[in-house]
């Protein structure tokens, strides 16, 4: 889950353009970058990651994760997130973090509710804060806007089973599915992309197809993602049908 190597360029320039100028062009490439980068969060938790002998830093899944916050003059407490490890040492030298997308990030605006009054951007450099509300209308747009998945006709799918590195995400997955009635059964599977990299990819079999399933399965599994993007896609399409068919479930809903 850490990485001290990150360097969010694209969120880096909106962000120094919106402190230029704060006009509504300049908001929404923020708003744009926000949504499709990544950032540094200072964080505490009371179960150290162990790697997963893919490279990757996996939690326990029982760990207890929160981020730092941060208190303004003006008493207004906001989560100090970061483009580069060259900003959060400036902030912080020693600080532990981190590396969140705004779906992972998402759930801990809301979990700490009207505690926190959004989030500030490059603390003791840019210092661009983002209120609460800002960021939950974004996340609607970031609703209304996913996708059932991201493959297109033509494109070459390689799967394979994600083994020990996805057995705590997939516990999640499970539980999570639990609380949503909708929900028949889940594969989780590891694509193989071209570029050598992968992402969780989660079959969703349901009664409704609703994008919404998506967010909220996506919600509770962030934490113990790995730091890698999760691909959704419904059971009812071709490909899903096929996976599904050659795969076992990580979670079936329980006969009635």
């Amino acid at each position: 889950m850490e990485n001290g190597n990150l360097m969010d360029t694209g969120l880096r320039k909106a962000l120094e353009a919106l402190k230029e100028h704060q006009g509504q062009k300049e908001s929404a490439a923020v708003a744009a970058e926000m949504l499709k980068g990544k950032v540094l969060a200072p964080a505490i938790w009371d179960k150290a990651p162990a790697p997963d002998g893919h490279g990757q830093l996996v939690f326990p899944p029982d760990t207890n994760i929160s981020l730092m916050v941060m208190e303004r003059q003006d008493k207004k407490n906001f989560f100090p997130f970061f483009t580069s490890k060259q900003t959060l040492e400036k902030w912080s030298p020693k600080a532990q973090c981190l590396v969140l997308t705004f779906d992972q990030f998402m759930p801990f605006v809301k979990m700490a509710g009207n505690e926190i009054d959004g989030v500030i951007l490059d603390a003791e450099d840019l210092d661009i804060t983002l209120d609460a509300t800002f960021l939950q209308q974004l996340e609607k747009i970031r609703l209304r806007g996913l996708s059932a998945s991201r493959i297109t006709k033509g494109d070459k799918v390689t799967v394979k089973d994600p083994g020990e590195e996805g057995k705590y995400l997939g516990n999640v997955l499970a539980q999570a599915a639990k609380t949503l009635p909708a929900v028949r059964a889940l594969v989780l599977k590891e694509r193989l992309m071209p570029d050598k990299s992968s992402h969780w990819f989660i079959i969703v079999d349901s009664d409704q197809e609703d994008p919404v399933l998506f967010s909220k399965l996506s919600a509770e599994g962030a934490r113990l993602a790995g730091g890698k993007d999760m691909e959704f896609m419904f059971a009812s399409a071709e490909l899903g049908r096929k996976i599904m068919a050659d795969s076992m479930p990580v979670y079936t809903r329980p006969a009635a």
